[in-house]
């Protein structure tokens, strides 16, 4: 039975690839496989239900499972844009149970965990934050009604807050593991900066294709503000800045300058309110960080130079106590010689008195030889 059911899925599998599949690209989303309305949707739920129950590790269940939440967000951004929000909402929920088993297998985490699974679990939850920003900003770009909006609104709600309940289970768990081995903190964050990496290289991949699809999307519009072709142009320079940032290893950094060029590439496709409102923030935010980076760098020199002159000064300390030795040792050896030359003149001075005691003893006996002839 259980080959008979492995076999039939495998068709499937081959008629999804051939047949059914296609990457499609709608605006800036890329949902591979299966689309949720597709009337074939079950078999790309099937799959991967099949998949969780061929992982039995823990560690491993736990990382397919965000991953497959991952995959929702992709597609609930898809059906937001095809503006199908009962499917999308529908997806959501699919989103929350995916990581509401996440979650259940974090908590049976040990102490023992390979420092690698961890730092994949914390991985795939930065990637979330990306995909969750993604949902938020290209939301805007749509010319929704007003009750489409709101319904849009409460759908990233709730994605924000079961993915930030996912976040805080592992950050506690994390945390009770480097309390029982703390020897594994500085491993696991020198492995995230591993797996990140390549996640922001990608990014920065993607948003270039944004820029290019808003550049071509403003080419075929009349009368586009000067203020409009500026927030591109700085959407490119975020951009770069995020390149020498990632190549420099300030991960954090080139995550940032991703966020904000992926709002500014995006944002300047609508005219609607809201969305200048965003953009506004998102340069007001950009400005305020950039102002942080200059205070931080300047004290971070001011510190340097403190330092720097710290450290001359205890140079010329050093320097001072040096020669005081030295001179101590001089003046030491000094006072030696003296008592050196002070002893050998005192046995000089004994040595003479001897001699002359010698000298007077030879004088007495030869005297008193001489009063024995007479």
């Amino acid at each position: 039975m259980k080959s008979k059911l492995t076999i039939f899925f495998a068709i499937l599998l081959l008629l999804n690839m051939n047949v059914l599949a296609e990457e499609t690209i709608e605006e800036d989303v890329a949902v591979e496989g299966i689309q949720p309305d597709s009337p074939f949707y079950f078999m790309d739920k099937a799959l991967d239900r099949i998949n969780l129950a061929l992982t039995r590790n823990e560690e491993k269940r736990a990382r397919l499972e965000l991953e497959l939440a991952n995959e929702r967000l992709k597609e609930v951004n898809l059906m937001i844009l095809r503006n199908r929000l009962e499917t999308a909402e529908k997806v959501r929920e699919a989103h929350e149970k995916r990581l509401e088993q996440a979650r259940e297998k974090i908590q049976k985490l040990k102490s023992e965990i390979d420092p690698k699974r961890l730092a994949d679990l914390e991985k795939e939850l930065e990637y979330q934050e990306m995909l969750l920003d993604d949902i938020d900003t290209s939301s805007l770009t749509l010319n929704s009604t007003k009750e489409e909006r709101e319904r849009i609104k409460e759908i990233i709600r709730k994605l924000k807050e079961t993915s930030k309940q996912t976040k805080l289970e592992l950050r506690e768990k994390r945390e009770d593991i480097e309390k029982a081995k703390p020897e594994i903190k500085e491993k696991i964050e020198e492995l995230k900066r591993e797996r990140v990496r390549p996640e922001i290289q990608n990014r920065i991949e993607m948003l270039t294709k944004k820029i290019e699809i808003s550049e071509k999307i403003l080419e075929k519009r009349d009368n586009v503000t000067e203020e409009t072709k500026q927030n591109l142009l700085l959407a490119k320079a975020k951009l770069e800045q995020a390149k020498e940032e990632l190549n420099k290893g300030n991960y954090e950094e080139a995550k940032a300058l991703t966020l904000e060029a992926n709002h500014l590439a995006v944002l300047v496709r609508s005219n609607s309110d809201e969305a200048k409102e965003r953009l506004e923030n998102v340069k007001e935010v950009a400005l305020r960080r950039e102002r942080m980076n200059e205070t931080l760098m300047k004290e971070n020199k001011e510190n340097l130079k403190s330092a720097v002159e710290a450290l001359r000064e205890a140079e010329k300390e050093l320097i001072k106590e040096r020669r005081e030795v030295r001179a101590k040792l001089e003046d030491s050896d000094d006072e030696e010689d003296a008592e050196d030359s002070s002893e050998e003149e005192q046995e000089d001075e004994e040595d003479d008195d001897d001699s002359s005691e010698d000298d007077d003893d030879s004088l007495n006996e030869g005297e008193q030889e001489q009063r024995g002839r007479s």
